[in-house]
């Protein structure tokens, strides 16, 4: 067979071909009618004078969807003409050849489909590769306790912190043999919560302890987040868990400091108002007592030192209650409001400079430095804080 390629030149003959492709219709000749056809005569580079040919028939290839692909041309027969049963055996090879065209194309174009196709695979697959290796190199030089587990809560996956605190390898772990680490008091809380999260694959969180391979138990703080596949269907867990042992022994250790402070608090308090109200009931006693006696400019002198150790005792007074709510402040709810910071330093300083009126100290404070927070506890900081600047510049002329 011949393929007919739409782009004809008369000149060569192909104009023949034009009379099956164009109608897309068998033609059958005898040897004269062939002789007598005007495409005929300028077949090939014989000019006006084309070989003899005993016949000629020629049927159209066509595709699936109708439209022509070439030509099927049969021609000098042995004996006699092209008789019509040999127009029958033409269109029946001539659908096979339809036929090995088209699945040769189809071939093809497949063998460019998987052609393509390998390479993204083998690109998917690389990538693949770089994403598992960079999730293995984090995964390892993490300091928590990174696994994964399959969706039933297989564990699949250990870091090595794991097995820096656990001990064993990969095959002591797997599957559900890691249940047999956690404290018995634990598992069935654990259990709830990943049920509870695995119906709603959403993430989930808690305090578990795990056995070490020291063998006693470290508190760790874990956190666990689905990962879903392309279609929205959970494929597999990933957990981290940070060892906060020290943590835990930590708040223990300020529990009972807290604890020791507020008792410490109570006592000193009271120690401390048993005198204090002795100093402020007997200077109340001296100001009734000498009233009578004194006149003058010593009397106002006498009046203001009375009214300044009565003012001490008050100051005294209310540091003991600051105490206390220092002591209590771990456990009681702050009195927040609005704090006048540049008022507060102001009155402080103002009283130290009158009881050491001999120092010479420039004092700037800004005007208006307002803060938010519990005023007495506020007051304690400000009082620690000045104090440390007076006392410690107390040797300078200036």
């Amino acid at each position: 067979y011949e393929t007919y390629r739409h782009v004809m030149k008369p000149t060569d003959g192909s104009a023949i071909y034009a009379v099956v492709c164009e109608n897309n219709r068998v033609v059958r000749m005898t040897q004269a009618e062939l002789e007598l056809h005007p495409g005929w005569l300028n077949f090939g580079s014989h000019g006006h004078k084309p070989p003899p040919m005993r016949g000629w028939l020629a049927v159209p290839l066509m595709s699936r969807d109708g439209k022509n692909i070439g030509v099927l041309q049969l021609s000098d027969k042995y004996e006699g003409e092209f008789t019509k049963q040999d127009e029958y055996v033409a269109l029946e090879l001539s659908h096979l050849a339809s036929a090995s065209l088209e699945n040769a194309k189809l071939l093809e174009e497949i063998g460019q489909l998987n052609e393509g196709l390998e390479q993204k695979v083998a690109e998917r697959t690389a990538a693949l590769v770089r994403q598992e290796a960079l999730f293995r190199a984090l995964a390892e030089q993490a300091p928590q306790m990174v696994w994964t587990a399959s969706p039933d809560g297989r564990a699949t996956y250990f870091n090595r912190a794991w097995f820096d605190l656990m001990g064993g390898a990969l095959d002591n772990w797997t599957g559900y043999q890691w249940l047999a680490a956690v404290h018995p008091d634990d598992v069935a809380a654990i259990k709830e919560t990943w049920a509870v999260s695995s119906r709603n694959q959403a993430p989930y969180a808690g305090l578990r302890r795990l056995r070490a391979s020291d063998g006693g138990f470290h508190t760790m703080a874990y956190r666990v987040s689905p990962v879903l596949d392309e279609h929205g269907a959970l494929a597999f867990w990933v957990g981290i868990d940070a060892d906060i042992t020290e943590i835990k022994l930590i708040e223990a250790a300020l529990r009972v400091s807290n604890q020791e402070l507020e008792a410490f608090s109570y006592s000193v308090s009271h120690d401390l108002r048993s005198p204090l109200n002795t100093i402020d009931g007997f200077s109340r006693l001296l100001a009734k007592q000498l009233a009578p006696h004194i006149a003058g400019d010593s009397s106002v002198k006498a009046s203001h030192y009375l009214m300044r150790i009565q003012a001490g005792v008050a100051q005294m007074g209310q540091l003991i209650e600051d105490l206390l709510s220092l002591s209590q402040v771990s456990r009681a709810p702050l009195n927040t409001a609005p704090v006048d910071l540049s008022l507060m330093a102001r009155k402080r300083l103002e009283e130290w400079q009158i009881r050491e009126p001999v120092r010479q100290v420039v004092v700037k404070i800004e005007n208006g430095l307002q803060a938010h927070g519990d005023e007495r506890l506020v007051q304690v900081v400000m009082e620690n804080l000045l104090s440390n600047a007076w006392k410690f510049t107390g040797q300078k002329a200036q």
